[in-house]
């Protein structure tokens, strides 16, 4: 599976700018958020959801990263149940079949 990545695009006529997520070649809005020329320089060509969410990426605008990051947690948690897309990894794992070692069965 391919990881999903976090873009942003302009709006036309206002001072914002849309997020959002692809995987596999579908798009879905995240959420709208005051523009700011660092957010549309780091994710105007898109950025690996993983790194979205981690801290490295924020270092210069520490003070965004808990808001942003809350932002794109619930926006993300939102699609995953909306369209059924595991876009986290922790939800990528949680889908998969487990099997028994003893056995080769799937575990209940």
């Amino acid at each position: 599976m391919k990881n999903a990545v976090v873009f942003s695009r302009p709006v036309k006529n206002k001072d914002m700018l849309d997020f959002f997520v692809s995987l596999n070649g579908e798009e879905h809005w995240l959420f709208r958020h005051k523009k700011a020329h660092w957010l549309n320089d780091r994710f105007g060509a898109g950025v690996y959801l993983n790194d979205a969410l981690g801290r490295q990426l924020w270092l210069k605008h520490p003070s965004a990263h808990k808001e942003l990051r809350t932002h794109f947690l619930r926006a993300v948690k939102y699609v995953e149940k909306e369209y059924g897309m595991p876009l986290l990894r922790r939800t990528r794992n949680s889908r998969r079949p487990r099997f028994t070692e003893e056995r080769g069965e799937e575990a209940a």
